[in-house]
Formats: C-alpha cells, sequence, structure tokens
C-alpha cells in the first residue's frame, strides 16, 4: 500500500500525482489498517 501511493508521487504528470490532503488521508488509512491488522490501538487517532 505504501509503495502504490509512492509511485503515484512522483508521476511525470502532476495531474496524476495525489494532492497533500489525499496523501495524509491515505497514509492515515494505511497506518490504521496495519494496527487494526495487528491488534493495537491507538486511541487518539482520528482520520482527518
Amino acid at each position: 500500500m505504501f509503495a502504490n501511493l509512492a509511485s503515484r508521487c512522483v508521476r511525470v504528470e502532476s495531474g496524476e500525482r495525489p494532492s497533500m490532503d489525499e496523501c495524509v488521508k491515505e497514509l492515515q488509512l494505511i497506518t490504521y489498517t496495519n494496527l487494526k491488522g495487528l491488534g493495537k490501538i491507538m486511541p487518539a487517532f482520528r482520520i482527518v
């Protein structure tokens, strides 16, 4: 999931790259999903 996001961030055409807001949301989702799968809880974690 990280590799997919990273590959989209370095595309030559700017219109094909995600916005910073999209990157933040996707990174939060990736982190949440990974922690949930590991059975970890982040009490202060909030998806924006």
